[in-house]
């Protein structure tokens, strides 16, 4: 008899592929930048108080315009608060010009009865006013770390006239706090002014 025919062996399978490599890690976005506090709902008992009730004022003068032209050219009040919120050096303000300020009735800057603080500058003048805090004892300058105020009360004028204020802050940045368009009788006077 023959031999068998000899056996074929199968051949060994392919080898399996690599497993897939995971997904690179997924790239998550930045978070945002923390918002800024709404500025009107800042927490007042962290800021210094300012109260012009109980100020006095020192000198009443803003560019030579009066209404004590024998003071120094500036507005200087004292006792209008503190440097800090709940103690600190009392303090006061000063107020100084540029050239160009003129008032239409001068006897009406300083504070009044109601606790406001009122400057009146002339109609179609537009003006730069520096106001600095100051110690009450020395009249050097002083930094107050938080305070609040407000402006109020843009409205005298002529037909079409602005009544502006710009605030420019000590690192150069500037905003408007406001502008307002008069309404007002067409025969008043330019020269009425702004309080």
């Amino acid at each position: 008899p023959s031999p068998p025919p000899p056996s074929t062996s199968p051949s060994p399978p392919p080898p399996s592929p690599p497993p897939p490599s995971p997904p690179p890690p997924s790239s998550s976005p930045s978070p945002p930048p923390p918002s800024l506090p709404d500025p009107c709902s800042v927490d007042r008992t962290l800021m210094a108080p300012i109260d012009f009730l109980s100020s006095n004022v020192l000198y009443n003068n803003l560019n030579g315009v009066g209404p004590t032209t024998t003071d120094p050219t500036q507005i200087l009040v004292s006792n209008v608060g503190f440097t800090t919120p709940t103690s600190g050096a009392t303090m006061g303000m000063r107020i100084v010009s540029d050239s160009v300020y003129q008032a239409h009735k001068p006897k009406r800057n300083g504070p009044n009865a109601k606790g406001f603080f009122v400057l009146n500058i002339r109609g179609e003048v537009d003006t730069i006013l520096n106001f600095t805090f100051v110690d009450d004892n020395s009249q050097d300058p002083v930094t107050v770390p938080n305070f609040v105020i407000s402006t109020y009360d843009f409205d005298r004028g002529c037909i079409g006239q602005s009544a502006g204020l710009r605030n420019k802050t000590c690192d150069g940045g500037s905003f408007d706090l406001g502008e307002v368009v008069m309404a007002k009788s067409s025969t008043a006077d330019p020269a009425q002014g702004f309080d």
